[in-house]
């Protein structure tokens, strides 16, 4: 009987709790962006790419720098392939001439050994771009989640509460 009553009492302050009004701030009416292959979804409205670069252009501050560095290490990143590639090709046209050279009788290794550093060069470039490339379209492609997040931290709230549900009382989180 004792355990009863405990558990009756226990019950009952915690409803109380719960019961009282929550007063949490509510969410900014601009919402939170979703992206949908290439396109963005605010609330109710789809955007383009184009109309979501406007968009957080003018709303969000971090989300276009953080968009902004990712364009600059994307482009970076093709840059470096570009010429990591050229570099390479190059090389080993070098290369090439260089041991045609050395087995028809001329033999200076000078042109093999060019060669091959300046396929390395190249080969460094290469790879030097993977880390923009994936980097910098991580970046581009994720700034609405700096959006997001901006949002979240300005105004968007958690709430509790008690709401009547088919078989009882349901705990109820909004947010």
């Amino acid at each position: 009987m004792k355990k009863i009553v405990v558990f009756l009492c226990v019950l009952a302050c915690t409803m109380s709790l719960f019961a009282q009004e929550n007063t949490a701030v509510t969410s900014a009416p601009s919402g939170i962006i979703t992206k949908v292959d290439d396109n963005y979804i605010l609330g109710d409205k789809t955007m383009s790419k184009e109309e979501y670069l406007t968009f957080i252009q003018q709303n969000c501050t971090e989300a276009w720098e953080s968009y902004q560095k990712g364009n600059k290490l994307w482009n970076t990143g093709w840059g470096l392939l570009g010429a990591g590639i050229g570099t390479f090709v190059v090389g080993t046209a070098v290369y090439g001439v260089g041991v045609y050279n050395y087995t028809i009788g001329n033999k200076t290794p000078a042109l093999i050994g060019s060669g091959a550093a300046v396929m390395a060069v190249g080969s460094g470039l290469m790879a030097g771009s993977i880390p923009c490339l994936i980097v910098g379209g991580i970046k581009r492609n994720n700034s609405h989640e700096v959006y997001n997040e901006i949002k979240r931290q300005n105004g968007m709230a958690v709430t509790f509460g008690i709401q009547p549900a088919a078989n009882g009382l349901a705990m109820v989180m909004q947010f």
